[in-house]
């Protein structure tokens, strides 16, 4: 298996290029941040940027005094199942 050399990656671009596909809203009355992947039309598979920006996501949660929870969510129609696929 042929070695990756990670800095030919422009992490910034593949971040950019997957905002549009995970949401993020903060209920700061309730101290809960919500993070939505929506992606329907790949079965929300996610893309290195999706998973960076996620990350990132977290992270800014973890710091946030106003956030106590956090929800990951993934549009009604779809299911997470055991395999890890998602399933309508």
């Amino acid at each position: 298996m042929p070695e990756h050399d990670m800095r030919a990656y422009d992490y910034e671009k593949m971040k950019k290029d997957a905002e549009p596909f995970i949401k993020f809203e903060k209920d700061v009355e309730n101290r809960i941040a919500y993070i939505t992947f929506d992606r329907p039309e790949a079965q929300n598979s996610t893309t290195m940027g999706m998973r960076q920006n996620y990350a990132d996501l977290i992270h800014k949660c973890n710091v946030d005094d106003d956030v106590k929870d956090n929800d990951l969510n993934f549009p009604p129609e779809w299911r997470l199942s055991r395999s890890g696929r998602n399933k309508p």
